[in-house]
């Protein structure tokens, strides 16, 4: 049996007085947004509260927060993977800087920045590597039926990418839209391999 993978952008954020940007947690608009979201993916009829599911996020609060929310599981039971985070080094850098310049805008922008040439090129796929391996990993050691990931805006779509390279997935929808506040990629993984790719619409909520 196969997995279902749910990635998972955290919505917007809030820095409370004094603390580091890791400890941003969701504004209530961006909690109802992705209640909404658990609530989609419900209808379209993922057992949320399965024990086969298996949740885990980037180590930031925001994105362990999302997670949790989806899943209704502790915070603390969410698995943190730092691989789905900007990594360190000079491939960290690079990223770094390549968001500041380029921002939330669509995969494509990224690929087809020039700044940084074969250097940025060889971070986007050393972090879609990392981040990929570390999801196949864990889906080998748990073998869920559902495994929810959340992360970061741009660097989302840029884990889905690597996996779905040579599959028949039309990956233009992917590269070209914009990852919104508690949005989601779903890719269907089995024995290793991602054979279907679909992005949820954005949901919306009543301010």
């Amino acid at each position: 049996m196969g997995t279902k993978v749910i990635l998972v952008r955290y919505g917007n954020a809030v820095v409370p007085d004094g603390q580091p940007d890791s400890a941003r947690r969701l504004s209530e608009i961006s909690r109802r947004q992705v209640q909404a979201l658990r609530d989609m993916l419900r209808k379209d009829g993922f057992n949320l509260n399965s024990s086969d599911v298996v949740g885990c996020s980037s180590p930031m609060d925001r994105a362990v927060e999302t997670v949790s929310i989806i899943t209704g599981c502790c915070e603390s039971d969410i698995i943190r993977m730092p691989e789905l985070f900007t990594p360190q080094g000079e491939e960290g850098e690079i990223l770094n800087e390549m968001f500041r310049r380029i921002g939330y805008e669509p995969l494509s922008s990224y690929f087809n920045d020039r700044c940084h040439a074969i250097k940025g090129w060889q971070a986007l796929m050393v972090y879609s590597f990392r981040s990929w391996q570390a999801i196949s990993d864990l889906i080998d050691k748990r073998k869920p039926e559902i495994l929810i990931a959340g992360g970061h805006a741009v660097l989302l779509p840029l884990t889905a990418f690597l996996p779905c390279r040579g599959a028949k997935i039309p990956t233009e929808a992917l590269c070209n839209d914009r990852m919104p506040e508690a949005g989601a990629i779903i890719l269907d993984v089995e024995n290793g391999k991602v054979v279907d790719l679909k992005i949820l619409p954005e949901v919306g909520v009543l301010v």
